[in-house]
Order: structure tokens, then C-alpha cells, then sequence
């Protein structure tokens, strides 16, 4: 199961964050020169305005009927200035009430000539360069103010643009590196899927999707390619090794049955002698030539086995099969408790190959379980397959043994009689051979015995797809 991020993901977020990041510096960028220059120009027009102002304005003082002096403004209206500008203006001396002004009840702040923010409002203020535009030796001075909200509001629909610009263009870079990354992978998942179908399916004929492109994808394709072709030859160098090897053993397996043979019928002559000493020893090698014959149809039963030849299996009752193996082995079970439960159950094999199997099976637990134990063989049906499950309450594998039970020429510790260590790898074997496996614990139960079980398909499986075979491990 994956838990990391698949890479064209990966790189997708890679592309995308990028991109994003230029994004973010451009719209920064942007932003920063845009505003500044906003401000820039609205600041230089207003104190244009406001020159313009103190250049035009004009006052003629006269004298009123109490005595008093009247500021007279000429040289512009100012309320029309102040609406084709949209601003504030406002004619001041340094102290005391304004001479005009377009708009009473608003600050314009001080009255210093010079530039100063006044709340929303930019204010410029500036000394009228007429002669007469003086109070005595007082200077007037026009002030021109426009509110800065218009130019706030322009400043925060860019940055609003720009804000959402970034996200969609690093949506966009995202969705187009996904495609562009997919795009550029899909050789990859080629690969992928057929490297896994080779390894599903077992075709080593099969080989990998060369790009037609000439890049790093194509190269790793032809070397994957031509790690397949090496594989595919060692493996066929090693099954033929393994096929000399498994004729060799069925060969010398029949040419050792016919001198064993003879050899166990002359000894058993020689047992029958009258000398006490001849006859003695007569028995001893006829106890070893029976061992030897033994071993060697056992090697017998491996190579067939594992030559797994396509013989046609045809269907058999295993409960019969068993019930036979179970009288094979009377004797050597007579000082033991045995306990049968075989319901019929149909499976296509081999006759004598599956006896074989519960022979060895029953032998095994016979010689590795003291006299008085029980041993229960059984035979029925489990997870939709034929099981034959052999179970004894001995002492159980050694632990140095239970991983290692199921490799030829392992022997228990407990062996009671003659053992070749080949009985379980025949047992598998056959089993893998007919489309089955095997599974062992050890300990059953209680903390004592062993108990093995051989799963095989029924017919009806064995007519449409095979069953699968599965890996035998012993377990604690």
C-alpha cells in the first residue's frame, strides 16, 4: 500500500509552488510600482493645482464705510476651480478667518506652506505670489485639498487583481503541471502496469513498452528489457540444470531399484541361515538395504514431484485415498491411539501420488510421537477447498526444526525409527503439484504436538480456473 504522495503529484506541487512564488513576487512587484505611481501622480496633480492657484488668485483690499478693509479674491472662482477639481479650496492668512473658502467645517490643518496628509483628505499649501496679496506685511496663502478615498479605493481593486490573479494563475500552474507531469509519466505507469502484468501472469515472452523517444524513459525501458532477456536466460539455464538434475535423480532412483532388489532377496536368504552370526548379520544390512530402498523411492516420489510432468489427474475420493494409507501404516500405529474422521471429498490428482502424501503424513507422526499418544486424521471441507489434516499430541518440533521442516533431509530429534528427512518435502511437493499447499504448526495446541494441513482444489475448480498455490511455512 502506497502512503507517499505519488510523484506526479509531487511534481505537480513543485511546478505549481514555483510558479506560485513568481506569481506573488510579480503581483508584489506590480502592486508596489502601480501604487507608488498612483499616489505619485494624484500627489503631483493636486500640488500642480495648487501652484496653478497661487499664481491666479488675486486680492484688492477696500476700505468699508465703518472703516474696516474688504479682501476682494479676483483672478479665478474659486468654487468653480474647486469642482472642475474636485478638491477643497481655501484662501488663508496666517491667523484668523479664511478670505474664501469652498467648504466650511473641514481641517485642513496647518497653515505652513508645504505638503501634509489630513485625515482622507491631501493637502498643499502655498503662498500667493501676487504683490498685493498681502495684510500688511502678512503673506495669504492659498490651500488646495482632494480626498485620497477614490485613489485608496483604485489602490485596493488592484491589489484585489493581482491577489486574484496569483491564486488563479497558481490553480492553472497547478492543473497544467498535474497534465504536463501525467503527460510525462504515463511511460512510467506503462512500465508499471506491464512489469506488474510479467509479474501477475508469469509471461516471461512478454516484454516492457520501448518510448519511441530517445531519453532517459526510453533508455531505462531498454535496460529493463534487457534485464528481463538476462533473467529469462538464467532462469532457463537453471530450469535446465534442475531438469538434468531431476532426471538424473529418477534415473538413478530406477537403476538403483533393480540391484536393491535382488540385493533384499539375497540377504533375506542369508537371514534364514542356520549359522546364528551369519544370519545376524544378514538382518542388520537387510535393516539397511530396506533404509536404503525406502530413500530411494522417496527421491523417486520427489522427482515426480517436482517434474510436476502434466499427468492427467483424474477424480479421486481422498477419504478413500487416506482410509488406504491409514491400513499401510496399522502396524507401525498399533501402539498409538488413532482417530479417523474422512467425509467424502472428490479431488482431481493422482491416486498413489496423494496416498503417498497420507502415508507420509501418518508415518511421520508414528516415528515422532511417543507410544500411548494420539494421533487424528481427518478429511473434509474448508474455505471452499478438500483438507486432509494429520495431528498428533507429541512432543512437537524442535525449535530449531519448525522453520526448517519442509527442507529435504531434515530429521526430527524424536524419530523413533528410520526416517530419509524427505516425507514433508514429498508431502509439498505433491501438494504444489496438484495445485495445493501445505501449512504446519507446531505447537497444535496446549503447547504440544504437531498438526499439518494439506489444502487441495475440488473438481468444480479444477474444471474452470486452478486454485491458487500457496507458500508453505511452518509456524510456531
Amino acid at each position: 500500500m502506497r502512503n507517499a504522495l505519488p510523484i506526479r503529484w509531487r511534481l505537480a506541487l513543485v511546478i505549481a509552488t514555483v510558479t506560485t512564488l513568481v506569481l506573488i513576487a510579480f503581483a508584489v512587484i506590480v502592486a508596489t510600482t502601480t501604487t507608488a505611481r498612483l499616489r505619485s501622480d494624484f500627489q503631483q496633480n493636486v500640488q500642480r493645482s495648487a501652484a496653478d492657484l497661487a499664481e491666479r488668485v488675486t486680492v484688492k483690499f477696500t476700505e468699508t464705510a465703518d472703516g474696516d478693509q474688504r479682501a476682494d479674491l479676483r483672478g479665478i472662482n474659486l468654487g468653480t476651480y474647486a469642482r472642475g477639481g474636485g478638491g477643497i479650496v481655501r484662501v488663508v492668512p496666517e491667523t484668523g478667518e479664511p478670505l474664501g473658502n469652498t467648504r466650511k467645517g473641514v481641517s485642513l490643518g496647518s497653515r505652513r506652506p508645504g505638503a501634509r496628509q489630513v485625515g482622507d483628505l491631501y493637502v498643499v499649501t502655498r503662498e500667493l505670489t501676487s504683490e498685493d496679496a498681502r495684510i500688511g506685511n502678512t503673506p495669504l496663502y492659498v490651500q488646495y485639498a482632494r480626498s485620497t478615498r477614490e485613489l485608496e479605493a483604485t489602490v485596493n481593486r488592484i491589489e484585489f487583481l493581482l491577489v486574484g490573479a496569483t491564486i488563479g494563475g497558481a490553480a492553472l500552474a497547478l492543473l497544467g503541471a498535474s497534465w504536463l507531469a501525467g503527460r510525462a509519466l504515463r511511460p512510467v505507469s506503462q512500465l508499471t502496469e506491464t512489469a506488474n502484468t510479467i509479474a501477475r501472469t508469469g509471461d516471461r515472452r512478454r516484454r516492457l513498452p520501448v518510448p519511441s523517444r530517445k531519453d532517459e524513459l526510453g533508455e531505462l525501458a531498454m535496460t529493463l528489457d534487457a534485464m528481463l532477456d538476462s533473467l529469462d536466460a538464467a532462469r532457463t539455464t537453471t530450469e535446465k540444470m534442475l531438469e538434468g538434475q531431476r532426471e538424473f535423480l529418477a534415473d538413478a532412483s530406477h537403476e538403483l531399484r533393480t540391484p536393491l532388489t535382488s540385493v533384499i532377496t539375497n540377504l533375506e536368504m542369508l537371514e534364514e541361515s542356520d549359522d546364528p552370526e551369519t544370519a545376524e548379520t544378514a538382518a542388520a544390512a537387510l535393516r539397511s538395504a530396506r533404509r536404503m530402498r525406502g530413500l530411494v523411492a522417496d527421491l523417486l516420489a520427489l522427482a515426480r514431484a517436482d517434474a510436476s510432468d502434466g499427468r492427467r489427474h483424474a477424480p479421486v475420493d481422498l477419504s478413500e485415498v487416506v482410509a488406504d494409507a491409514v491400513a499401510e501404516v496399522e502396524d507401525l500405529l498399533a501402539d498409538h491411539d488413532l482417530v479417523t474422521d474422512l467425509a467424502p471429498v472428490t479431488v482431481p490428482g493422482d491416486r498413489d501420488d496423494l496416498q503417498r502424501v497420507a502415508r507420509n503424513l501418518l508415518e511421520n507422526a508414528a516415528r515422532h510421537t511417543p507410544p500411548g499418544t494420539t494421533v487424528q486424521v481427518s478429511v473434509g471441507l474448508r474455505g471452499g477447498q478438500a483438507q486432509l489434516s494429520v495431528e498428533d499430541d507429541g512432543p512437537g518440533l524442535a525449535p530449531g526444526v519448525r522453520g526448517r521442516a519442509f527442507e529435504r533431509f531434515v530429521r526430527s530429534g524424536t524419530s523413533r525409527g528410520a526416517s530419509s528427512g524427505l516425507g514433508l518435502s514429498i508431502v509439498r511437493a505433491t501438494a504444489q503439484a496438484h495445485g495445493g499447499w501445505v501449512e504446519l504448526k507446531s505447537p497444535a495446541r496446549a503447547g504440544r504436538g504437531v498438526r499439518v494441513d494439506v489444502r487441495l482444489p475440488l473438481v468444480e475448480q479444477a474444471a474452470g480456473a486452478p486454485a491458487p498455490t500457496r507458500s508453505t511455512s511452518p509456524s510456531a
